[in-house]
């Protein structure tokens, strides 16, 4: 398992396209509206830990289960702890999650 984070519109996906050589069909786009698929790379865990604020899911639980699942898996993570804090109580749950 690799994991790429970094700020937004840094080229984290394709700095991981060019050095793992992945397709787009081998990249998963999370969405805080449904859960993940399993590819070769994961694209916006961020995402999928608002997916869990909004479902009364804890994500660190859910990643723990999904460990081996990863093993062998590009994750690409926004990094959303830095600047204003969000006025909205979900939204900053989804910043500490």
């Amino acid at each position: 398992m690799d994991l790429i984070i970094g700020g937004a519109y840094q080229g984290k996906l394709d700095y991981a396209k060019e050095k793992y050589g992945l397709t787009d069909s081998d990249i998963f786009e999370c969405s805080d509206k449904r859960d993940i698929e399993f590819k070769a790379c994961v694209h916006h865990l961020e995402r999928f830990t608002l997916y869990c604020v909004k479902n009364n899911l804890n994500a660190v639980d859910i990643f723990a289960l999904w460990e081996k699942k990863w093993k062998d898996c590009v994750l690409i993570c926004e990094d959303i702890s830095c600047g204003v804090v969000p006025i909205d109580p979900e939204m900053r749950e989804w910043r500490e999650a």
